[in-house]
């Protein structure tokens, strides 16, 4: 199948990847099965991915020919490092994303051999949940078809001949024909074709490199086409995310520059002024949004708080004060005071982060009325009574409380406190495939229980999961309620697994894959966002600001404190340089006193005098120490920090940093 370093090949296909290395394995493991009966070569060309892309490659993928670039030069210039390489007869420019049928590759070749005049050939597209995705065909960008897109109108009426030319709305999803844009996805090409066009232009990083490409293999005298007999998945969002308005800006600069290469002045110019007004128009209304959603819990906390303690205050005048009522003062100046505290409490303890915390609030509630209370002695004209201070603390425990339990059943349909669920899953595939999935589901810890096993083959014996066969499975997900189904790729062919999605295409039902022999279950139930991993090996994101402002409050008060305390404490401590060191180096922000024990998964990146494993009484396995780095990155609160830091106090002259 995969060509030798002489004689001649028919396809070429050429994977642009950056940091999405689950999703990469997964593509590369559907191209092998679809390469079947061609002469093919690959290429994996890396933008310096951090993930272990390239040794996954490496490790799993020996016939690929790699190019690891030092940096990310973008999908231009990426492919065309490879393009320049390619012996093909038709090269393919394929997204990592992407999950191919066995008889893609096949079916695209042929119609190529059949078609002289292709210039290039797309396919059917379907996203992570089996809806088709409109980008399979494109019209081309005129200013007319660019502002009927900008402004919606091409989503009001998406069948419309005249408003939706941008994704040729009109034309049958089931049918072969003649379009202008090719989806960079999957952009299929006569090599002849490409050499006479020429490559990518490389001025375009990230977006509408398809686009120019695809009309000046037109312009060369070619045709595209889409081709809807074979089809692929395309898992949108992970190289970007989609919906920002760093995404609609590059994106929309990216038609200003297709315009200005093939349009004449005028047309150029009327459509940087809608792009111009589409990025500003995007961005105000994204920036909104931003804000609304940071500040509407705080500001339905803050508003819920203050009516109680009205409450609270009408009630204690009624029944302990008699004639002696509260001046305007106490609702006017105290409760706002009292209402910052408690939200300011609560967003340092982590009150407000997803899934939400019983600990966090109580520590926030907990922690507000003791600052609310100690502060209240210094002003006399707003000392008020600490009863209703202690009272005003319980029952903003109690608020914030019934608040979160309303807002996950707003966004989840769950009254729970979390919003966390386990989602009812069928497994499709064998025996002891699916034994081998449910085993790494749980070491994944995934949101999901399994319902019951789903036979590919007819069976003589059968086990205590098996819920039915899988020609019945629209029933099995009706009966068993099911909320996800997974397919086991070693069973059940891609070809196979893509029908299902089209078919059992229901809003609340996700769907994942389980390669063979992968440690990962994958899939996407939104294209606009980032698919979703069930893995064995724990990833650990970066934090925000403010995580990292928690950190290093909490730091320099322990450094002070260790300080001031050395002339009593020094004696204790075998390394005395060495703590003095480690207090400086803390003070200084060259090191922090809590970090995690692995390097490569740094969440901070300051070295640290003690890490996650300091107070493990033997040394851990890697395992281990991917799980402590996963929970304190994951559910990193101050209190971890000081918790570890007084379990751990007689190691802080250690000079070893992690």
């Amino acid at each position: 199948m995969f060509h030798s370093s002489t004689g001649p090949v028919d396809l070429t296909v050429v994977i642009v990847s950056y940091n999405v290395r689950h999703f990469l394995q997964q593509c590369l493991d559907s191209v092998a099965r679809a390469g079947q009966g061609l002469s093919l070569e690959v290429f994996v060309v890396d933008n310096a991915s951090v993930d272990g892309s390239v040794q996954m490659v490496q490790r799993l993928f020996p016939w690929v020919t790699l190019i690891a670039n030092a940096d990310n030069r973008g999908f231009s210039k990426a492919n065309n490092q490879a393009i320049a390489q390619a012996r093909g007869k038709h090269v393919l420019l394929l997204n990592p994303d992407t999950v191919l049928q066995e008889d893609t590759l096949a079916v695209c070749f042929d119609f190529m051999e059949a078609h002289p005049e292709a210039g290039g050939l797309g396919v059917k597209m379907l996203d992570g949940k089996g809806a088709f995705l409109p980008e399979s065909k494109r019209g081309l960008p005129t200013p007319a078809v660019a502002f009927y897109k900008i402004f919606g109108l091409s989503s009001l009426f998406p069948k419309s001949r005249i408003f939706n030319r941008y994704h040729l709305g009109y034309l049958a999803d089931e049918h072969t024909h003649e379009i202008d844009i090719l989806s960079g996805a999957f952009m299929l090409m006569r090599k002849e074709a490409l050499d006479k066009a020429g490559y990518l232009d490389e001025r375009f990083f990230m977006y509408g490199e398809d686009v120019d490409l695809s009309y000046r293999l037109q312009k060369a005298g070619y045709k595209n086409y889409y081709l809807p007999t074979t089809r692929i998945i395309h898992y949108k969002g992970e190289s970007t995310k989609r919906a920002s308005v760093n995404y609609v800006k590059n994106f929309y600069q990216a038609m200003a520059l297709f315009a200005e290469k093939h349009f004449s002045q005028g047309y150029a110019g009327v459509l940087r002024v809608l792009i111009l007004m589409a990025i500003y128009l995007r961005a105000a209304y994204s920036l909104a949004a931003r804000v609304f959603w940071q500040v509407y819990m705080p500001a339905v906390d803050g508003l819920a708080i203050y009516a109680g303690m009205y409450g609270l205050k009408e009630w204690w005048e009624a029944n302990y004060r008699y004639d002696d009522y509260y001046p305007a003062s106490y609702m006017g100046v105290a409760v706002p005071l009292y209402v910052v505290g408690w939200l300011g409490a609560a967003l340092f303890t982590g009150a407000y982060r997803r899934p939400f915390s019983l600990r966090a609030l109580i520590l926030g509630s907990a922690l507000g009325t003791i600052l609310i209370s100690a502060g209240s002695n210094y002003f006399d004209a707003y000392r008020f009574s600490k009863a209703l201070i202690l009272m005003g603390g319980i029952y903003t425990f109690v608020a914030m409380w019934a608040i979160r339990l309303l807002d996950n059943l707003r966004l989840y349909g769950r009254f729970s406190l979390s919003g966390s669920y386990k989602r009812r899953a069928l497994i499709v595939g064998s025996q002891p495939e699916v034994e081998r999935v449910t085993w790494l589901l749980n070491r994944a810890e995934a949101p999901v229980w399994m319902a019951g096993r789903v036979a590919t083959e007819p069976e003589a014996h059968l086990d205590a999961l098996y819920a039915g066969d899988v020609k019945d499975l629209p029933q099995l997900v009706h009966l068993f309620q099911a909320e996800e189904v997974i397919f086991c790729g070693k069973d059940v062919e891609s070809y196979a697994i893509i029908e299902w999605m089209s078919q059992l295409a229901l809003k609340h039902l996700q769907f994942k894959i389980a390669p063979a022999e992968a440690d990962f279950v994958l899939g996407s139930s939104n294209s606009r966002a980032a698919g979703e991993l069930y893995s064995v090996e724990l990833k650990l994101q970066p934090w925000g600001s403010f995580e990292r402002y928690k950190k290093r409050t909490v730091d320099v008060a322990l450094a002070t404190m260790m300080a001031a305390s050395l002339p009593i404490t020094l004696w204790i401590y075998h390394d005395k340089a060495g703590l003095v060191a480690n207090i400086l180096d803390v003070l200084a922000g060259n090191k922090t006193w809590v970090s995690l024990s692995r390097k490569n998964a740094m969440a901070y990146s300051k070295p640290g005098v003690l890490t996650t494993s300091s107070a493990a009484n033997a040394a851990a396995n890697e395992l281990t120490l991917r799980r402590l780095d996963s929970l304190y990155a994951k559910d990193y609160s101050v209190f971890n920090d000081l918790s570890l830091f007084i379990r751990c106090i007689s190691q802080l002259d250690q000079r070893a940093a992690s």
